[in-house]
């Protein structure tokens, strides 16, 4: 069957959401992940390739995709999100190296993911393809390396979360989606992903397994490069030592030292004394001069003469040797007057008896070390140099940089550099802040290197990421740092790591390719046997599927065809089956609708009697039945007593009181137990009572009348057909039943109510009335007159005759026209009225003005009775009161006669009489008597 190509472009309202949903996810997480990026940038110069420009323009693009989406562009805010998500990632890649394989898995996951969620299968497709060729692109970068690249300026391992991070969230969408992958995508999935696996896990152990190989093998170089140099700096210094301590023992020297001082100046000693010195100098080029010092630190004999007369007690040079009495290498010394640091050399100048007479120092340019060092690039490795610090961690030679010569990796407090400044260790024009090199990882290195000598330093303001190796001098505390490049450090393990990631993209190629042919394979057969079903299921019952194999798929073909023959005998019968069915449910459907409509006419019926004969009519009329009766039950619940029964033999029941006894026949048995009751055949029925007023009765169902918990009764009904009747119509004929019944006995209720109802009525009114009578009585009821001007005057003539007889008539209108007589009722009974005349010549009352003044004498009427029931209350609260307190004071006394007297007393003045006897009697009297 052929598809319709534009049916396919079409995308279902769930991929539209799900393109919306990603849309606005793209922006706010791109969004957040830019923002990010962008903090530790501030005030930095930002290129456009950077990751927060690009991730920023992406936030951008899926804001504008979310709008596309809610205004029905799904297809188009899919497109336009893959194309930012490639676009941003390689305009990424032209400037940032080292996640190229990131960028690749995560435009491959990226376009699977969304485009299967929110696109066609054709679409889906295309934008798979276009990102292997992005992904190929990427590939390339990582091999290749064609340009010039510089590392991601954030962490790259939280580069590496946070992309892995977008990874997984794709990765949990396909596997969402996985059910809805067709079956030879989900084949070639699955062999792409246990080959990534197998292969990933390898990678994993052996890059690691080799990376360590690897970088231990270059931080033994380190090490070596650095003992090397070290080797180079110890002989060097140890030569140093030499040649000052052999000096210092020369006899033309020491007995210049042995001359007073006067004796000395323009001596042949001196003169002896001062050639040496020059010879000593000229030895080597980076001697500044050879010096004598005296025993207080005066140079009195120098081989740069200016320096003659000066003191330099306060120098190491001096006053460690003077105590040690041996040789001694000073450190890079910053002296005031010199532009340079220097180098010292010195050793005890002694008598035959060993006492100090001075010490000879040799001056040295500080450029011996840094030649010394220069000598050594490279001697660890390629890039790698060597860095040379003092035990205070001042660069005293750097192979790559000699700018940094007298600072620190980590400087000191201000109070630890002034005092190497007074020790002449910094030069004391610097100020403190210009000390520091910021490098932590150094200093941490250079602090732990005896536990282990190698450490590693991150990319600093001025300088790329290095590792190195440490080692002391023999000499000295001096210490020697081997520092490389991590670039060229880490050379070989990237190489290493590029041909595992090579083998694995092939291993993972070749996967997808062997995957693709299985899957083939496998796949082919089934599809045949989908167009086969897909025949089948368009109507093409005579089709059969080739068994072309002996596996699951083979045994799916020949069950199919077993399917497929049964499925044909089954449809030569399903019209007759159908054909039942549906004559079945067109009875099932009368019924149902002739139940209704006999509860909805019964519904509105509340004499009890009519509605029985209402009911059996109805329901042989809209079944069509040979009998319909009704029966009820009577007072004792011993029998039950037809009420109504439809045509002749109906009448002659009813006319001879036709009953059954509860228990008996169908009628009594179902009365009896609140169930229905079905005879198919009547003359097999061992319980139904044979009546001879319906002797064509073939069938006969019996439904009890349930309401409200009790069984009022029963309704028979009877077909002149066997079988009439099975259980499916008999519900629905009780449902319609128990309405019945609660119609029953919802009339009777309601009949019951109105009669109370209207004997509460009478009796109230009867009360009422004879409240009013004994108020008619007990004292005169006023009339009033109201004028036209509003004036009232109480009238004391007795009412007149036609008033009474017009209240009595309830004639309103009187026969002028002009008179109207109102009467007030309470209760029912006349209690008053209101005689209303016009003026003569005045209108006739119309209808408007009758009924207003009917309101007004209804609401007099009210009003009336509201205070004549006050009246009464305040009456009975008067009685009470007075009852209360001759009671309170009677009681206030414990003595009889006072009890006699107050009692006779408060109830004379309470009634009024003026006497009142109380007496006494004996009850022993009254029982004889």
């Amino acid at each position: 069957m052929t598809k319709n190509p534009t049916k396919q472009s079409e995308l279902s309202p769930v991929q539209e959401r799900n393109t919306f949903r990603l849309a606005l996810a793209v922006a706010v997480s791109t969004g957040l992940v830019s923002i990010y990026y962008f903090l530790p940038s501030t005030g930095a110069r930002v290129s456009f390739f950077s990751a927060n420009i690009q991730l920023a323009l992406l936030s951008l693009v899926g804001s504008f995709a979310a709008l596309l989406a809610s205004r029905g562009r799904a297809k188009a805010a899919s497109v336009l999100i893959l194309s930012a998500a490639s676009f941003s990632l390689v305009m990424m890649s032209l400037k940032t190296s080292g996640l190229d394989i990131l960028f690749a898995m995560l435009i491959v996951a990226v376009s699977f993911g969304v485009s299967n969620i929110t696109l066609s299968p054709a679409d889906a497709r295309k934008a798979i393809y276009t990102s292997l060729v992005v992904a190929s692109y990427f590939l390339f970068l990582y091999f290749a390396e064609p340009f010039e690249r510089t590392l991601p300026v954030s962490s790259n391992s939280t580069t590496w979360l946070i992309t892995s991070l977008f990874i997984l969230v794709f990765l949990i969408l396909m596997l969402r989606q996985f059910p809805s992958y067709a079956l030879r995508t989900k084949l070639v999935l699955v062999f792409v992903f246990l080959s990534s696996v197998g292969v990933g896990v390898s990678f994993v152990f052996a890059n690691f397994n080799m990376r360590n190989v690897l970088e231990e093998n270059a931080e033994q170089r380190l090490l070596a490069g650095a003992s090397a140099s070290a080797q180079n700096i110890d002989s060097f210094l140890s030569y140093g030592q030499d040649s000052v301590s052999n000096a210092a023992t020369l006899a033309d020297l020491n007995a210049y030292l042995l001359i007073p001082k006067k004796e000395r100046r323009g001596s042949i000693t001196e003169t002896q004394a001062q050639n040496l010195l020059f010879a000593l100098k000229n030895r080597n080029l980076d001697i500044i001069s050879y010096a004598i010092l005296d025993s207080n630190g005066n140079n009195i004999l120098d081989s740069h003469t200016r320096n003659i007369g000066r003191s330099e007690a306060v120098y190491s040079y001096f006053q460690i040797p003077v105590r040690q009495s041996g040789a001694y290498t000073s450190s890079l010394l910053y002296l005031p007057d010199n532009n340079e640091p220097s180098l010292f050399f010195s050793a005890a100048m002694n008598d035959s008896m060993g006492i100090p007479l001075g010490v000879l120092r040799v001056q040295y340019h500080a450029s011996v070390l840094q030649d010394i060092i220069d000598t050594t690039t490279g001697v660890a490795g390629k890039g790698s140099f060597i860095s040379l610090l003092d035990e205070n961690h001042i660069v005293l030679a750097h192979g790559l940089n000699q700018a940094l010569i007298g600072k620190f990796p980590v400087a000191p407090d201000d109070e630890t550099l002034d005092l190497l400044k007074s020790r002449y260790l910094l030069p004391a024009n610097l100020p403190n802040n210009t000390f520091s090199l910021d490098r932590n990882a150094i200093e941490m290195g250079l602090n732990q290197f005896v536990e282990s000598p190698y450490f590693s330093s991150p990319a600093g303001a001025s300088d790329e990421p290095t590792f190195g190796a440490v080692t002391q001098l023999e000499k000295t505390t001096w210490l020697v740092a081997a520092v490389q490049p991590q670039e060229i450090f880490l050379a070989p393990a990237k190489a290493q790591v590029r041909l595992a990631v090579t083998a694995s993209i092939i291993i993972i190629v070749l996967a997808g390719i062997t995957g693709l042919g299985l899957a083939h394979l496998l796949v082919v057969p089934i599809v045949r046997l989908q167009t086969v079903a897909q025949k089948l299921s368009d109507g093409d019952l005579s089709v059969q599927a080739a068994v072309e194999t002996e596996d699951e798929i083979g045994s799916l073909a020949t069950t199919f065809n077993t399917m497929a023959s049964q499925l044909r005998e089954t449809i030569s019968s399903l019209e007759q089956r159908i054909q039942a069915r549906t004559e079945d449910l067109e009875l099932r459907t009368s019924y149902l609708e002739g139940s209704a409509e006999v509860s909805s006419a019964v519904s509105s019926i509340t004499d009890p009697h009519q509605l029985a004969l209402q009911v059996v009519d109805l329901i042989q009329e809209r079944f069509g039945l040979y009998y319909t009766g009704l029966f009820l039950v009577d007072d004792k619940d011993e029998w039950a007593v037809l009420q109504a029964g439809t045509g002749e033999a109906g009448e002659k029941m009813i006319a001879r009181g036709h009953r059954i006894k509860i228990g008996e026949g169908m009628i009594g048995w179902s009365i009896a137990r609140a169930e229905s009751r079905i005879a198919l055949d009547v003359g097999e029925d061992a319980v139904r009572f044979d009546n001879p007023d319906l002797p064509e009765t073939r069938s006969e169902g019996a439904l009890p009348l349930r309401s409200r918990g009790r069984v009022l009764g029963a309704l028979t009904v009877q077909s002149a057909e066997e079988a009439a009747f099975d259980q499916n119509i008999i519900t629905a004929l009780q449902t319609m039943a128990d309405q019945i019944a609660v119609a029953l006995d919802n009339a009777e209720l309601l009949t019951q109510s109105e009669e109370a109802l209207d004997a509460e009525r009478k009796a109230y009114g009867e009360i009422g009335q004879k409240s009013w009578r004994a108020l008619t009585q007990s004292q005169a009821v006023p009339r009033y007159l109201v004028t036209a001007e509003g004036d009232m005057h109480p009238v004391l003539e007795p009412q007149p005759t036609e008033v009474s007889q017009a209240l009595h008539n309830d004639q309103i209108i009187q026969s002028d026209g002009l008179t109207a007589i109102l009467p007030i009722k309470s209760r029912g009974s006349v209690v008053g009225g209101i005689k209303i005349r016009k003026n003569a010549g005045g209108e006739a009352w119309t209808g408007e003005q009758v009924a207003l003044a009917e309101t007004l004498s209804e609401q007099l009427s009210v009003a009336l009775e509201s205070a004549r029931l006050y009246d009464q209350s305040q009456r009975k609260a008067e009685r009470e009161a007075v009852i209360s307190d001759i009671a309170a004071k009677v009681g206030a006394s414990m003595r009889m006669d006072t009890i006699l007297r107050t009692t006779v007393q408060e109830l004379g003045q309470a009634l009024g009489s003026p006497e009142v006897t109380f007496e006494l009697t004996d009850p022993k009297k009254d029982k004889t008597s």
